[in-house]
């Protein structure tokens, strides 16, 4: 069984609450990093944020 922070486990988008925040802590691979990121600097997840996904749906 591999492990969830194997190399050949790619991460997923991970939903994060807010930008409010200067800085954020990657949950896949524990990076320290600023939340203008779109992406994280070393493992490459996908940063989503809840307060600009619900602002961002069309009615």
């Amino acid at each position: 069984m591999r492990s969830q922070h194997s190399k050949n486990v790619g991460p997923s988008d991970i939903l994060l609450p807010s930008r409010g925040v200067k800085t954020l802590t990657c949950p896949h691979c524990w990076t320290a990093q600023r939340t203008e990121r779109d992406f994280c600097c070393r493992c490459g997840a996908a940063f989503r944020y809840l307060d600009e996904e619900r602002g961002a749906r069309v009615g």
